[in-house]
């Protein structure tokens, strides 16, 4: 074993994670494979039985030292030859992906294009065996790899995001419009499949599931896929009628932005109604949601009244209860009440002007 004061001075890494606290080792140090090797074929050890791993570059390519300078594509095709075979060894039944995000970010920041050579290196480096790897990018943005990977005969899957993960905006954020689109352009342009990614805790839950059925019948219109999620998620027909309607009030209230003051009180007494009518099994799998439009509700409140620095006041400490008071937000109280202003800010605004 290294022992850490070794792999801070011998094979430290020269980049911009490691300025943020990230512990970071240079590719282009032999050392650093060892210890690369025997982390992740431990991590890999836990996760054994997924159905897939994948690899994302979030670095340019190695480092940002001199050495990793002169070949970026280099590090990075070593971690693709390295580490899917690590994978297949822990189970050689799963898909090996490799993530093009953000190469092309990195490309507009360094001034240099190298994600098509990196393309090129890969397919030479698994030569007959570059079907039994996928490469994954956005689905969303033009200058993304999927169609330069499918020209190449690389499978393609193409990735999508159903809310900003940047922001700490936890709440249930329906996307039956964001997700129908995206999934009938994934599927439109031929690639081989789409993954969502959800990154959020159980009150986005419904957005992971209304993603999945929009991948699995990209056709579905914005109200199909509502009532298709409703149905799942409450299990009931009845409930499921009532709820969907509410989703897409819930959709257009957070896109559009400038919700009226009571426009967060009716969703979470629509909310209630439902809950109402549901078996206890299903009312506990629909608490999260009502704690999503509790704090909705002051958040729509605090947007309306967003002159009045009294009322806002209030509310943030009303905001703070109310997060305290759920089982699913608890954790998030403290950072919530920092955050209270930023919140109200993207409430006003509408997701759709901000972030979509």
């Amino acid at each position: 074993m290294i022992a850490p004061i070794a792999l801070r001075s011998v094979l430290h890494s020269d980049i911009e994670y490691v300025k943020h606290g990230f512990p970071c080792i240079c590719p282009s140090k032999e050392g650093s494979w060892p210890v690369m090797r025997q982390v992740y074929s431990h991590e890999l050890e836990w996760f054994k039985a997924a159905d897939g791993f994948q690899l994302w570059f979030y670095d340019p390519g190695g480092c940002m030292c001199e050495r990793c300078r002169r070949d970026l594509c280099g590090p990075l095709v070593r971690q693709a030859e390295e580490f899917s075979r690590l994978a297949w060894g822990k189970n050689p039944c799963a898909e090996f992906q490799v993530s093009m995000w953000p190469i092309w970010e990195w490309e507009a920041r360094l001034g240099r294009r190298y994600g098509v050579e990196l393309l090129d290196r890969l397919r030479s480096c698994f030569a007959e065996n570059h079907r039994q790897i996928a490469i994954v990018d956005s689905a969303e943005v033009p200058g993304s790899f999927l169609d330069a990977a499918k020209g190449r005969g690389f499978r393609t899957q193409a990735f999508l995001f159903s809310a900003d993960v940047e922001t700490p905006f936890v709440f249930l954020n329906p996307q039956f419009g964001y997700l129908r689109e995206t999934a009938a352009r994934i599927a439109a342009k031929g690639y081989d499949g789409g993954l969502l990614h959800s990154l959020s805790p159980g009150s986005k839950m419904l957005s992971t599931l209304a993603g999945a059925l929009a991948l699995w019948n990209p056709r579905s219109s914005e109200d199909e896929l509502a009532q298709a999620t409703a149905v799942r998620f409450t299990g009931e027909e009845t409930a499921a009628r009532q709820l969907a309607p509410v989703l897409r009030k819930w959709e257009k209230l957070l896109l559009d932005g400038n919700p009226g003051a009571e426009a967060g009180g009716h969703l979470r007494r629509e909310v209630e109604k439902v809950m109402s009518r549901l078996p206890e099994e299903s009312r506990r799998r629909m608490e999260p949601i009502l704690d999503s439009a509790r704090a909705i509700e002051v958040l729509a409140a605090a947007a309306a009244a967003k002159h009045d620095s009294a009322r806002q006041r209030e509310l943030a400490v009303r905001f703070r209860v109310v997060l305290e008071a759920s089982p699913t937000f608890r954790a998030f109280a403290a950072q919530g009440a920092a955050e209270f202003p930023h919140l109200v800010e993207w409430m006003t605004i509408g997701w759709k002007g901000r972030h979509f």
